[in-house]
């Protein structure tokens, strides 16, 4: 079963045509980047795929079930469920730890909350010992991984990273993009990257290349 499944999919704003049939899937366990120039539908489709926009024309399918068609609560349902999301301004909860933004997030998608998965993560992203510290005192790498781990500890099915490394440093660019797949390949979970960082685009072989002549490209 694919990860995700995207046939056919078009979207407009007004009368600006931003998408047109757009057709790939990102098998489970498989990686993709979703290349192409500012003004090309990138950030269009990443909210599209994560159902914060509804879609207008084709079909959207996470791991078996339809985002095409879902009224928003029940978008938002399959999102927390099934995608995992970094955004490219984190969005990590700042009144909270680290172990509590996972607290809240691994509660969210799943309804419940395993201290034991919480601490095994972290352990793996190497920031255990940053686990109960405020947010302010943590480094952009360590909230980078915080991010990541967040987005990973309801074992989504898709890991979708929005421009993940496009404000860090060369050192910190490379740790995130090897944190990415590593965490991703361990729990099976299908990951899809929108960049325009060219120190990441030999790091994953299949892409998905927006503009007017979309393509997906192995």
């Amino acid at each position: 079963m694919a990860s995700l499944d995207v046939n056919g999919l078009s979207h407009a704003f007004g009368s600006e045509a931003v998408l047109k049939d757009i057709t790939f899937r990102i098998d489970q366990g498989a990686h993709m980047l979703l290349l192409g120039p500012s003004g090309s539908g990138k950030s269009t489709l990443i909210n599209l795929i994560t159902g914060i926009l509804p879609c207008q024309s084709g079909t959207i399918h996470v791991a078996g079930e339809a985002m095409s068609g879902a009224r928003g609560r029940q978008r938002d349902d399959l999102r927390r469920r099934r995608i995992g999301v970094v955004f490219q301004s984190l969005r990590l909860v700042s009144a909270l730890t680290v172990r509590r933004n996972l607290h809240l997030a691994q509660r969210l998608a799943t309804g419940t909350s395993v201290p034991e998965q919480i601490d095994a993560l972290l352990d793996r992203l190497g920031i255990r010992h940053r686990a109960d510290a405020p947010l302010r005192q943590l480094s952009q790498g360590q909230l980078q991984r915080a991010a990541i781990a967040r987005a990973l500890i309801g074992r989504p099915a898709l890991l979708v990273a929005d421009e993940p490394t496009s404000a860090l440093d060369d050192a910190n660019a490379a740790d995130t993009i090897d944190l990415l797949l590593e965490t991703a390949q361990a729990q099976g979970t299908s990951l899809l990257v929108a960049t325009h960082d060219r120190r990441i685009m030999d790091r994953i072989g299949h892409r998905l290349i927006l503009g007017e002549d979309a393509r997906a490209a192995a």
